[in-house]
């Protein structure tokens, strides 16, 4: 990962928690999954967590 790539996760990471309740892990993992989508339209999201999961379909995330 280069030094640009992780500025753009925690620019996304920051932009993110202010929307919603999230933090630690799940916050990491949405943040990941909204920056990859631009790359890979056809990523899919999966979690077993519903707050999550409500969180990814608000970010309009393939669940």
């Amino acid at each position: 990962m280069t030094n640009s790539t992780r500025v753009i996760y925690w620019d996304s990471s920051a932009i993110l928690s202010a929307k919603w309740p999230l933090r630690g892990a799940d916050l990491w993992h949405l943040a990941n999954a909204t920056t990859l989508r631009k790359e890979f339209p056809e990523l899919t999201f999966l979690t077993f967590d519903q707050r999550l999961e409500k969180v990814a379909k608000g970010e309009q995330l393939d669940i």
